[in-house]
């Protein structure tokens, strides 16, 4: 593991996991995703390891699907004491290394504190988190109320994201917001 230390340089980060728990007693930790690109995560791949505040670069050894979510062996993670201690600890990369999208994908970051609009253009809410799902992923928006209600991210509700001028427009059916 090379560099260690604040914020690298210039670059905008991107966070692409969060370390849960360790897994076994080798060092394996068990990793929520937060990247629509499950090869972030391949062997080889470089990644930012923030702890307290500070950064260093770590090695993706090996990856695979574990119930839902990804155990990952990051070189220089050799037993469960020192898988523990990255508990809650999030992986990044730089907007450098980012692969270009396509039509119709977006990263998550982009769409968080996005307004949400119904399709005559009254506000709803604005998205506070999005929860990546095998089947679908769910948009939580946050109402100016402070309730909250979930969109499923896809085409029969979600009619449009426009990142220009931050807003997604949706068609949600009866009972989806809560008052309403």
């Amino acid at each position: 593991m090379s560099g260690m230390g604040e914020k690298p340089g210039e670059d905008e980060l991107l966070v692409v996991g969060m370390i849960l728990r360790p897994h076994g007693v080798r060092g394996a930790v068990v990793v929520e995703a937060i990247s629509d690109f499950p090869g972030r995560f391949l062997p080889g791949s470089r990644l930012l390891l923030e702890t307290l505040a500070t950064f260093r670069d770590v090695v993706v050894n090996s990856s695979s699907p574990h119930k839902g979510r990804l155990l990952v062996i990051l070189e220089g993670v050799d037993d469960r004491d020192q898988a523990e201690r990255l508990r809650g600890c999030h992986l990044w990369i730089s907007a450098r290394q980012v692969d270009t999208l396509g039509e119709g994908e977006y990263w998550i970051h982009e769409l968080i504190g996005m307004n949400v609009l119904r399709e005559d253009g009254s506000e709803l809410g604005r998205v506070r988190d999005i929860a990546l799902r095998d089947v679908q992923d769910i948009l939580t928006v946050a109402r100016p109320d402070g309730r909250e209600f979930q969109v499923p991210f896809v085409g029969e509700f979600v009619r449009g994201v426009d990142t220009g001028n931050r807003t997604i427009t949706v068609r949600l059916i009866e009972g989806m917001v809560p008052g309403d």
